[in-house]
């Protein structure tokens, strides 16, 4: 089975990497853990931060949407 983890961010560049670090790598009965972060149209580093520490898929809005266009 496979869990996609996904984070709907805008403007998160101060909390977004230890939000990252703290969603687990493994999971019992879980065999893949996928992480896809929206970038709802932020201007600071929210998107870079994720790329450099690995997130599987970054969706980037040019502009803030909000939360329920985002999931």
């Amino acid at each position: 089975m496979k869990l996609v983890v996904q984070i709907p961010c805008f403007n998160e560049q101060d909390t977004i990497l230890e939000v990252l670090k703290n969603i687990p790598k493994k999971i019992k009965g879980i065999d893949e853990i996928k992480i896809f972060l929206i970038d709802d149209g932020s201007f600071d580093k929210t998107s870079q931060i994720a790329k450099d520490f690995g997130v599987d898929k970054i969706i980037r809005f040019n502009k803030n949407r909000g939360l329920s266009f985002a999931f």
